[in-house]
């Protein structure tokens, strides 16, 4: 629980010089520097209440990057509902720089969905379990997301011709477990595993599939240096129409990761 109570507004701009050898016409004009982020985040705590939102401006699209209320039922107990963050592997991230591990671009690292998200901290254990209802927008056809889940094709004008992929992520379960051993000023070693389970659902066919994800990681902390170590292992099982490949699944990227880019990946 918190003894102040109080409301904090920040935020953040962050600028990019890009500089393409392949285009020519920007190599003669030596790079281009302009706006990557502008951030705005609002947090604070009201007696055992806690809010928390960040709101995001790439360079051509905005996303609510998390949004959400807690409550602290004691120090030990609290409660998080909204938009927030999936409890899976190493937290808060799985890498030590400005991108990403291949781990964020297949939804396992970093990832908001909405629904609701309960820490318990027993000793040197941190139980944490959670549902989402489903991704951070309800709508699956959008890609302008700071997170990656299941995107889905625009329903065809000729709704006969359902050729594409139509999968939305919903009714997520979470529960992730981790040990602190041995903790001091100097050192700690977390060790954790995660689970993951929920449901597929196809416009096309309106039948439910399923899918799960598990993890094991390591996240050591040895003076100045930290040692990050996680193994991952995931299926999906969609209920695609019957011309429809059930081999892949289609996800929207993290756009504001790659200059902007959006557009979906095919991830295997």
């Amino acid at each position: 629980m918190s003894e102040e109570n109080g409301i904090t507004v920040g935020g953040a701009v962050r600028l990019n010089y890009h500089l393409d050898t392949s285009d020519d016409a920007q190599k003669d004009r030596g790079g281009d520097f302009d706006i990557e982020l502008f951030r705005l985040n609002v947090a604070g705590t009201l007696d055992n209440i806690e809010l928390s939102a960040e709101w995001r401006q790439y360079r051509d699209f905005q996303t609510i990057h998390h949004a959400w209320i807690g409550y602290a039922f004691s120090d030990t107990l609290n409660m998080e509902l909204g938009i927030t963050q999936v409890p899976f592997g190493l937290l808060p991230f799985a890498s030590h720089s400005f991108w990403f591990s291949g781990a964020h671009y297949l939804g396992y690292e970093d990832n908001y969905d909405t629904g609701i998200k309960f820490e318990q901290l027993s000793g040197d254990w941190l139980f944490t379990y959670a549902f989402f209802k489903n991704a951070e927008y309800a709508s699956s056809t959008r890609t302008e997301t700071y997170s990656v889940n299941l995107a889905a094709d625009e329903v065809p004008t000729d709704e006969t011709d359902w050729t594409g992929q139509y999968n939305t992520e919903i009714n997520t379960f979470n529960l992730r477990i981790a040990r602190t051993l041995a903790p001091t000023d100097q050192s700690a070693t977390e060790l954790g595993v995660s689970g993951q389970y929920g449901q597929i659902y196809n416009h096309a066919t309106a039948r439910t599939g399923d899918r799960w994800a598990a993890a094991v990681h390591l996240d050591g902390e040895y003076g100045p240096w930290n040692l990050q170590l996680q193994a991952t292992r995931y299926a999906y099982s969609p209920e695609n129409p019957a011309d429809v490949s059930d081999d892949f699944v289609q996800k929207r990227p993290s756009a504001g990761r790659f200059d902007g880019r959006r557009g979906r990946c095919l991830y295997r």
